[in-house]
This record gives structure tokens, C-alpha cells and sequence, in this order.
């Protein structure tokens, strides 16, 4: 017998909006995000939930009377990036031994892979980004570096994304279509940009083996994914260093240097693939815009990260664009 398929979790989530008056089916929906949930209410519990797909992202608009959750990874379930921005109330979110206390406004990163906890004790409204882990061109392991941490206010998470999350949760009913698919595409662009950013400020600040060294090659890397001619060698030259000490300090966020390279490239030949504003361009031409001189390379290469033909996740985007 074959083994069961993972759930997807961009294909489960529902257009949908649904009140709740216990516990029970509130954790039950949660599982369509993959997390298992175990909920203690602090008296009557209700909460309310409405939700949609845009594109390669999903988006959750909820809120919940006081009550304490204990979240674990249903066995099998796609991992994905969750940003959660606090709307109203406040909330409590722990993960990965980190501990972050949320007022309105603020914004904090979780993996749906790993456990956590969150408290409310009071009403509290709260917005999440679902981003599914292959959908950005991080390895795991960079992405818990930041999971758990309360973003700073005054970094571009939430200086930036926080409002555009805000507009985006309040327009959802009206989100329909290649519209709806576009912001989705450019709203991963920037979740992906600014996670890059938070990483390069903790690399900056030491906590990340490499420092400021580190961020500042992760952005030359960035500026130059459309050469075909960008190498780990080329990168470790211009910034003085050996090939070799190069892939030391590429280790602590759990790449090479040349596999993050064919990561970004891949991600960003994804996200046009994938893009209404580019569905004339050809599977060719896309690879070449993004440093693949051979599209053999290229399709081998999107083969493996992606587990599909570039051509067939073209088409799959098509088949779940909302209607």
C-alpha cells in the first residue's frame, strides 16, 4: 500500500468565514494548517475564523475569547512559515525556548514543523501569513534562527508587511482571481526579502556565526542571481575571503554557498512560473532571466527542488488559482 499523502495545506485551506462556540471545532479547523491543537478555555470559549488562498500563500483572520493552545505538527503534514501579526488584545506566543509578548501591532514568526505554545487572556484578534516552506528559498534552519523572536518594531517586518497584512485581512472577501494570485505572488516576495533582512540584522548583531560579513554576501548573491556567471568562488573573492572560510560561516544557516545560490534562483524561476504577469514568457526564457544557461540543468535542477516539471507547476498554479 502506498503511503498516505501529505496533507497540503494550501489546498485545504477554505474560502471560508465560521464562528465557533467550542473549543473543539476550533482546534479541529486548525488542523487543515497542519498543527494539532489542544485548547484550554478560561470559561465560555468562542472565536470566529474567515480565511482564503491567494496564490502561493494563504491568509487567516481570527479571533478567540481567553484560552491557552498547545500546538504540535500533525505527523505528515506540509511544514510552513506562519507570521503572525496581532491585531487587537494581546497574546503570549512561545517557541523553540523563545518567548514572545504580543501587543498590537507586533509580529512574530513560527514554524508549523515545530511546537508552540500561546496564551490569551483576554479577546485577542490576530492575522496569519501561511507560507508553505517550499514556497521560500530559505533552508529550515535559517528560518528558525528567527522563529520565535518578537520582530522589532522598528525593523521592515513590521514596518512593512504588518500594514500590508492588515489591508489584505480586511479586502479578503473582495480577493478574487489573477488579482488575488498577484498579491499573494508579491506578498511572498516580500515576506521572503524581509526574512532575509531580519537574518543579515542577527548575523550583524553576532547571533548568527559570520556576522556582518555573512549578510552583506547574502546581498551580493541577491544582486547577481541573473548572471550566469555567479559562483561561491566569484562571491568569496570579492569580499576577501577563501572559498573555504566561505562555506563555514554558509553552514550556521544550513546551505552551501552553491546550494543557496540554485536555491534563490529556483525560487524566484518559481515565483515568475507561477506569476500571471509573466504566463507568456516561456519555461526557457524564465531560467535564463535567472542565470540558467542550460535548460536541461534547469529542469533537472526544479525537478529535485520542487518535485515537478517546471511546465507542470505552471499548470498547477492555474488549476488553484481562486475563481
Amino acid at each position: 500500500m502506498p503511503p498516505p499523502r501529505p496533507l497540503r495545506i494550501l489546498e485545504a485551506l477554505p474560502r471560508d468565514a465560521e464562528r465557533y462556540r467550542e473549543a473543539g471545532a476550533w482546534s479541529e479547523w486548525w488542523r487543515t494548517l497542519g498543527l494539532e491543537i489542544t485548547v484550554e478555555a478560561r470559561g465560555e470559549f468562542t472565536a470566529q475564523r474567515e480565511s482564503c488562498r491567494l496564490g502561493p500563500m494563504g491568509l487567516v483572520a481570527a479571533s478567540a475569547s481567553p484560552h491557552t493552545a498547545e500546538a504540535d505538527p500533525v505527523p505528515g503534514a506540509e511544514a510552513a512559515h506562519l507570521l503572525v501579526l496581532q491585531l487587537a488584545g494581546r497574546m503570549t506566543i512561545g517557541q523553540r525556548g523563545r518567548e514572545a509578548r504580543m501587543r498590537p501591532g507586533d509580529c512574530v514568526l513560527l514554524s508549523s514543523g515545530d511546537a508552540f505554545r500561546a496564551a490569551t487572556p483576554r479577546k485577542a484578534s490576530f492575522t496569519v501569513l501561511v507560507v508553505p516552506q517550499d514556497a521560500v528559498d530559505l533552508p529550515p534552519q535559517a528560518v528558525r534562527i528567527v522563529a520565535g523572536r518578537l520582530l522589532p518594531t522598528d525593523g521592515m517586518v513590521v514596518r512593512f508587511l504588518g500594514p500590508h497584512l492588515e489591508r489584505l485581512a480586511e479586502s479578503m472577501s473582495d480577493l478574487h482571481g489573477p488579482t488575488a494570485a498577484r498579491l499573494g505572488h508579491s506578498t511572498v516576495d516580500l515576506f521572503t526579502a524581509l526574512l532575509n533582512d531580519q537574518l543579515d540584522d542577527l548575523a550583524a548583531h553576532g547571533e548568527i556565526p559570520g556576522g556582518l560579513l555573512l549578510a552583506q554576501m547574502h546581498d551580493d548573491i541577491e544582486t547577481r542571481l541573473r548572471d550566469p556567471d555567479l559562483t561561491p568562488a566569484a562571491v568569496a573573492e570579492r569580499h576577501y575571503v577563501s572559498v573555504r572560510t566561505m562555506e563555514e560561516m554558509f553552514r550556521a544557516v544550513g546551505q552551501s554557498p552553491s546550494a543557496w545560490i540554485r536555491a534563490r534562483r529556483l525560487a524566484h524561476c518559481r515565483g515568475d512560473l507561477r506569476d500571471p504577469q509573466y504566463r507568456d514568457m516561456g519555461v526557457a526564457e524564465i531560467a535564463r532571466r535567472w542565470g540558467f544557461s542550460s535548460p536541461a540543468h534547469f529542469a533537472r535542477a526544479y525537478r529535485a527542488a520542487f518535485g515537478v516539471a517546471p511546465s507542470a507547476d505552471r499548470r498547477a498554479d492555474d488549476d488553484a488559482a481562486p475563481s
